[in-house]
């Protein structure tokens, strides 16, 4: 039930990070966010790669049709066996 909860409020995060970047293509070359530590982050209005912070992260962004360029790992060399030995090629972070 907890993993069901955590996937769900991810993928919203990630649709939601999806449209906000969407909206912002649209405005200025370049855009100032607070992430939830309350740091200011610049963001390009139209990014071209996304990098997964989670396995659950690489499952969501598969799932929609992205390829994350990176992604953290638990143990070098020891890949989740429900990717599919998709993040071979992702740099990991």
């Amino acid at each position: 039930m907890r993993m069901n909860s955590l996937r769900l409020y991810s993928t919203i995060g990630l649709f939601v990070a999806l449209a906000a970047s969407t909206a912002m293509a649209n405005d200025a070359a370049k855009t100032t966010l607070t992430d939830d530590r309350g740091i200011s982050v610049d963001v390009k209005a139209n990014p071209q790669r996304i990098a997964a912070i989670s396995y659950l992260g690489v499952d969501v962004a598969l799932a929609l049709g992205l390829k994350p360029v990176a992604t953290t790992y638990m143990m070098p060399g020891r890949e989740p066996d429900f990717l599919l030995g998709l993040t071979k090629d992702m740099v990991k972070i």
